[in-house]
């Protein structure tokens, strides 16, 4: 263990998460940046040569490995276990939400986990529906999906290596 991050002890002041943190990501391009978020319903931004986060934003209930930054927009992407609202996208600097990514007319899903997918989609997935989900970036219509799968989809990745038919590997059920 190199450090320990939490909050003060004031009650005053919400320098840290004061509920259980599911999602940390660093920045691509600020090496010892890095963000958080759980279920406390806020992003918290932290530097890991200090204790305490330096900035905050509200709105994500983030219940899984569903924080990703896009360094090339400098975008944060976030996805809640809610059912309205569930991805989002976040302007890294200023914690300005951008959109709300709308739901899937058919198939909603309460996010557990959600990434960029290259520089042109989002793939997420959750419960509810029980599915895993491909959205184009531009248009923000799906353009992928698996649906009714056996259990909810908890964790996903993809690999950045292949850009032209990008793969991704989806945890759900046993």
């Amino acid at each position: 263990k190199v450090a320990t991050m939490e909050p003060s002890d004031s009650r005053d002041v919400m320098n840290g998460h004061r509920a259980r943190v599911f999602a940390a990501q660093y920045h691509p391009l600020q090496g010892h940046v890095f963000i958080t978020g759980g279920w406390d319903d806020t992003v918290q931004y932290w530097d890991d040569r200090d204790q305490h986060s330096f900035r905050k934003f509200y709105g994500p209930h983030i219940c899984g490995d569903s924080l990703d930054i896009d360094p090339a927009h400098n975008h944060i992407l976030t996805g809640s276990w809610r059912k309205e609202d569930t991805l989002q996208i976040w302007d890294f600097l200023s914690g300005e939400k951008i959109k709300d990514v709308p739901q899937d007319n058919l198939h909603g899903s309460l996010i557990y986990t959600a990434q960029w997918l290259g520089r042109d989609c989002i793939v997420c997935g959750g419960t509810d529906q029980n599915m895993a989900r491909i959205i184009d970036r531009g248009t923000l219509n799906t353009v992928g999906q698996l649906v009714d799968l056996p259990q909810g989809v908890y964790c996903l990745h993809s690999d950045p290596g292949h850009t032209s038919k990008p793969r991704v590997a989806i945890g759900a059920s046993n």
